[in-house]
């Protein structure tokens, strides 16, 4: 799990019962960490997608983790919608 994902699940707590689920479910799988190299590929995706797709920071964050870490992400997250990203990146979900 990207760090940036570990830090926004816990960023959205509610109570301390909440944060307690989450962390153990955050322990659960292993961390990504950025590098240098994860830093400089968020750069370039928000260079890239930030404008016509509204990428934000921490999911351009995400992104690169998942494609330097060589996974696929699978997300329900609409600024990843279109063709236009990179193959280890999907948003094939429908929406309700």
């Amino acid at each position: 799990m990207p760090i940036i994902t570990a830090l926004e699940l816990c960023k959205g707590a509610g109570n301390k019962n909440e944060l307690k689920e989450i962390q153990e479910f955050i322990n659960y799988y292993p961390s990504l960490q950025l590098n240098s190299k994860g830093v400089e590929l968020a750069l370039e995706l928000i260079k890239k997608y930030h404008l016509s797709h509204n990428l934000g920071l921490a999911d351009a964050l995400i992104a690169a983790s998942v494609i330097i870490a060589d996974l696929q992400l699978f997300t329900f997250n609409r600024d990843f919608h279109g063709d236009k990203f990179p193959s280890k990146i999907s948003n094939k979900f429908k929406y309700n």
